[in-house]
């Protein structure tokens, strides 16, 4: 059987290197994509507020939202959204959710805290970007409208 001979460890040390940086970049994007089982998609509720940041990215995507409570404080939520790629095939961009708009947020409520996910959006001009399989029924949104 032939035998094979490190010199002086340095394939070793290169080796161990790599796997190392391997692990480490998966166990990175790992935890970022974390799961949304917490969130109950079997309903669904409304916000309006006005856009602070939008930041559409992967894994998740971010809509800071500035809502005014009954007392007239304004207040900020986060919710969080699908990935860039989702929200793109819906139609909706970064132009349309520039800070200081206003829209009507559908999202679905955490099951144990106040977190929310990005159901569909209403932007001011009525349309209604409604992305992924979490999709609204075309006919709650319409009677929303009314």
């Amino acid at each position: 059987m032939p035998v094979i001979k490190f010199q002086s460890g340095r394939w070793v040390r290169r080796f161990s290197g790599v796997v190392l940086a391997a692990v480490l970049a998966s166990v990175s994007s790992a935890y970022a994509h974390h799961n949304t089982a917490k969130f109950d998609f079997r309903s669904y509720e409304t916000i309006e507020g006005i856009i602070k940041v939008a930041d559409f990215r992967n894994p998740h995507s971010l809509i800071i939202l500035e809502v005014t409570d009954e007392n007239g404080q304004i207040m900020e939520h986060s919710i969080e959204g699908h990935s860039r790629n989702i929200i793109r095939r819906s139609g909706l961009t970064a132009e349309m959710v520039q800070p200081g708009v206003r829209v009507t947020l559908y999202f679905a409520p955490s099951r144990t805290d106040n977190d929310m996910f990005m159901r569909a959006l209403r932007l001011p001009d009525g349309r209604v970007l409604n992305p992924g399989v979490t999709a609204i029924p075309e006919e709650d949104i319409r009677g929303d409208q009314e």
